[in-house]
C-alpha cells in the first residue's frame, strides 16, 4: 500500500524515539532545495567539510526524468516539466503546490526521506533554495560559514548577498534566495 510522505516520516521518527543516546535528524525533501551538514574534519581540524542530506528534485536527475516520461509527462528544451493537458510547467520534478502538473504523478508530492545521525564534529545544518545552490557549491557555503564562525547570522547574510550579486551579474535577474543555518553546537546559539 502507498503511504503518504508524512506517514513515512512519522513512522521513521517513531522507530527511533526510544533511542535517547543518539541525535537523529530526518529530512523530508520535496522540490529543488538542498540541505547540508557542515562539520569539522576530524583529520584536519581547521577544515570544514560538508555532507549533502538530499538530492534536489530537478529534471537533471535521470531517475526523476524516467518517472516523468513513464507517467505521460515530458521535459521541454528549457528543462520545464509538464504534460499535454496543460500549458504550464515548472523546473522541478516534485513539489507541494502546482496542482495543474501533479496529474498522473508527473510532478510528484512524495518526499525523499533521509536519516542522519548527528555527530560531535557537526557544526550546523544549512538549508537553502535553488537560488543559493545554483550560484554556490557546498564547499563554498562551508567556507563562508567558517569565515564567520561563530556568527551564523552573518554567514547567512554574506551567502545571500553574494548569491544576489552573482544572479544579477550572470542572469540579469534574481531567483529565490532563501537560507537557514541551524546551529548544532551550543556555543553557536545566541542567548
Amino acid at each position: 500500500t502507498k503511504r503518504s510522505g508524512s506517514t513515512l516520516v512519522f513512522s521513521y521518527v517513531h522507530n527511533d524515539i526510544n533511542n535517547k543516546n543518539k541525535r537523529i535528524l530526518y529530512t523530508a525533501n520535496i522540490g529543488d532545495s538542498r540541505a547540508i551538514v557542515i562539520y569539522r574534519n576530524p583529520n584536519i581540524s581547521w577544515v570544514l567539510s560538508t555532507k549533502q542530506l538530499n538530492v534536489e528534485h530537478s529534471p537533471k536527475v535521470e531517475a526523476e526524468v524516467e518517472r516523468i516520461y513513464k507517467n505521460g509527462g515530458y521535459v521541454d528544451n528549457r528543462g520545464y516539466v509538464s504534460h499535454s493537458a496543460t500549458p504550464y510547467g515548472i523546473n522541478m520534478t516534485r513539489s507541494l503546490g502546482d496542482d495543474d502538473i501533479h496529474f498522473n504523478n508527473i510532478v510528484s508530492s512524495d518526499p525523499d526521506i533521509m536519516k542522519y545521525e548527528i555527530t560531535p564534529q557537526d557544526i550546523c545544518i544549512v538549508h537553502g533554495t535553488d537560488g543559493i545552490w545554483d550560484m554556490m557549491d557546498n564547499s563554498e557555503v562551508a567556507a563562508i560559514v567558517s569565515n564567520n564562525l561563530p556568527d551564523l547570522k552573518q554567514a547567512a547574510i554574506d551567502i545571500v548577498q553574494e548569491c544576489e550579486t552573482r544572479w544579477r551579474t550572470y542572469a540579469g535577474r534574481v531567483d529565490d534566495i532563501t537560507i537557514t543555518i541551524f546551529a548544532l553546537k551550543d556555543d553557536l546559539i545566541e542567548g
